[in-house]
């Protein structure tokens, strides 16, 4: 890595690890340890998700999800319960890339049942202010799951409903 790529790195996974430290949640994923090795690569020891991604779930297997409501309103509403969580915290926490692929999905205590976990906070951003209102001005995130007014850098925590919409439409369909 050139250096101004590897403090960049640097940079991203020391956001991503002070963020992780704080936000203990059941459906944020657990940080274990943190590797950083002399060439400049780090290593995050994090939870293991043995299902994987949500994204790549809906991808190999739809039939899991897709048509079953019951599996579909469980990783939604865990989902929520991870945004409410980040949203709640003072101040608020903004995750700023969810998407179905920062899902990772475990199973579930029920035969059939799978919980899902948000990951990658490397993008997250404490809203400055006291109000979910409030807006932060960053690029970022992953353009099909950014709301309208993200593409002129303005974000805020309507702009993180707005890519859940899209999970919610992708556990809906698999698309």
């Amino acid at each position: 890595l050139r250096p101004d790529e590897r403090d960049e790195t640097l940079r991203a996974a020391t956001r991503e690890v002070r963020a992780l430290i704080r936000l203990v949640h059941l459906y944020i994923v657990r940080l274990y340890g943190v590797v950083v090795a002399e060439q400049g690569s780090v290593g995050m020891l994090l939870e293991l998700a043995p299902r994987g991604r949500l994204r790549d779930l809906l991808d190999s297997s739809p039939a899991e999800v897709v048509g079953r409501e019951a599996v579909q309103m469980e990783l939604a509403a865990d989902v929520v319960a991870a945004m409410a969580f980040l949203h709640a915290q003072t101040p608020p926490v903004l995750h700023h890339d969810l998407k179905s692929g920062n899902v990772l999905v475990f199973a579930g205590a029920v035969a059939g049942a799978l919980q899902a976990k948000l990951t990658d906070f490397g993008l997250s951003l404490t809203a400055s202010g006291s109000t979910l209102a409030s807006t932060v001005r960053a690029s970022g995130g992953t353009a099909a799951y950014q709301a309208p007014e993200q593409f002129d850098d303005t974000f805020t925590a309507a702009s993180e409903v707005y890519a859940f919409s899209v999970i919610a439409w992708e556990l809906l369909h698999g698309g």
